[in-house]
């Protein structure tokens, strides 16, 4: 799903998803179910970069 909305390569998902939970405080897992959730996030579509 990151993937696709962030328009980047799945390395580039994955850093996304740990810099979100990171900035989140979240474990990866919880960050991930947001996304799947289709929970609001401050993801953004720039480079794959959470912010």
């Amino acid at each position: 799903m990151l993937m696709v909305r962030l328009n980047t390569t799945i390395d580039g998902a994955v850093r996304a998803l740990r810099e979100y939970a990171t900035h989140t405080g979240q474990a990866l897992a919880d960050a991930a179910h947001d996304v799947i959730s289709r929970r609001p996030t401050s993801t953004s579509g720039r480079n794959g970069r959470a912010h």
